[in-house]
């Protein structure tokens, strides 16, 4: 299992490294835009992959908490402390 969420997590990083590539340069070439898209869409693709082994596998450990919403609102949420899935 850790072996996976550090997967995703590599591959998450990896996912914002390739949006900054794009947002930062000027990529004017179609074939970059193209090249880029594309693999934006795989390694996005092998993070939802890895997401629901990950929650389909886990032996979720839930942990109530509140999230602030504006200074005046929270939220209570629920997740799991070792996969980080968040129940709807």
């Amino acid at each position: 299992m850790y072996n996976l969420l550090y997967l995703k997590k590599k591959y998450t990083r990896l996912l914002n490294e390739i949006r900054d590539i794009t947002n930062t340069h000027n990529l004017t070439e179609i074939n970059s835009i193209i090249n880029y898209n594309m693999l934006i869409e795989q390694v996005t693709n092998y993070i939802s992959y890895l997401n629901d082994i990950i929650i389909e596998n886990c032996c979720h450990q839930f942990i109530e908490d509140e999230i602030d919403i504006t200074p005046d609102k929270s939220q209570k949420i629920k997740y799991c402390a070792i996969c980080e899935y968040t129940e709807p």
